[in-house]
């Protein structure tokens, strides 16, 4: 079965959340990361993609870029514009865009059951960015983005979220530059945190749906730590590397968008040649319109 932990999250001040908020990392590069920390200073792009806040050029996996991160992260504490709260707690997160509302978890889940495959994968990671992962949670001593995880909705589950959204307020309510309408609430009620955590604990599994380099690097970090950790643990009580930050969304509430790619060269062939070489191994089918594809296996081109 699943297990989740509650977490004493280091997090934006509420005044300041949206100036902080920032898209994942590995969604723009570093240029595109320069202007959007032009245009916001404050924002956290300056610690997960700390190497747009050095010199042009600058190699994104050199030691400064990491050093430059634990900088920045510390500068966010020492001015007060984050604070860590005082006691562990699970986080609900909502999120709405194009009308897609999506109501999640922020918790923590242990690096042994993604050993375990409790927490399952379902792509291949590579060594580089595994790296870069495990050199960025090591110099910042956190992990500053969560694992995107999903799982097979309870009711159960559903219903105990939204009681707890009726009975508390959110902390952050606001609109992101991107459009999407963001929301967070702060669980700390022991009680209601034991009961969160229970009701998890009839989950069986959980899938990545993103964040596999993030989940190694932790998994990497925690192993490394174990060699020279000398420490006596009860299992309840294990230490904060043994776990993953993640969000963690039911299936029902997960709306799957278009990931498209260009075909840059066509190796020499025609656009005929092209196709012709696609048919080896697909039905190729003209179609007057776009195609989005509505069921497994089929693709538009």
């Amino acid at each position: 079965m699943a297990t989740i932990q509650p977490f004493r999250g280091l997090r934006p001040v509420p005044e300041l959340a949206a100036e902080i908020a920032s898209l994942p990392y590995d969604v723009m590069n570093t240029e595109e990361a320069r202007k959007e920390i032009e245009k916001h200073p404050l924002s956290f792009l300056t610690v997960t993609k700390s190497e747009a806040t050095l010199p042009e050029g600058t190699d994104p996996y050199s030691e400064a870029v990491y050093e430059k991160a634990k900088e920045n992260l510390d500068a966010y504490v020492a001015k007060g514009q984050m604070k860590q709260d005082p006691a562990p707690c699970y986080y609900i997160y909502r999120q709405m865009m194009d009308g897609n509302i999506q109501i999640g978890i922020t918790a923590c889940v242990p690096v042994a059951e993604y050993n375990a495959g409790i927490i399952k994968r379902h792509e291949l990671t590579r060594a580089e960015k595994e790296q870069d992962r495990v050199n960025h949670i090591l110099a910042t001593q956190a992990q500053t983005g969560p694992v995107f995880l999903t799982y097979r909705g309870r009711p159960e589950i559903d219903s105990y979220v939204l009681h707890l959204m009726s009975n508390h307020k959110p902390v952050y309510h606001f609109r992101a530059g991107d459009g999407v309408s963001n929301m967070l609430y702060v669980i700390d009620n022991p009680l209601e945190v034991r009961e969160l955590t229970y009701l998890f604990r009839q989950v069986p599994a959980f899938y990545i749906a993103d964040g596999h380099h993030r989940c190694a690097g932790a998994a990497r970090v925690a192993k490394e730590r174990e060699r020279t950790d000398t420490g006596v643990y009860m299992i309840d009580e294990m230490p904060e590397y043994e776990y993953v930050q993640a969000v963690i969304f039911p299936d029902r509430m997960m709306h799957i968008i278009d990931y498209n790619r260009l075909v840059k060269d066509l190796a020499g062939r025609t656009p005929e040649q092209f196709l012709q070489a696609v048919g080896e191994n697909f039905d190729v089918v003209p179609q007057d319109q776009p195609v989005q594809p509505r069921q497994k296996h089929t693709f538009g081109m």
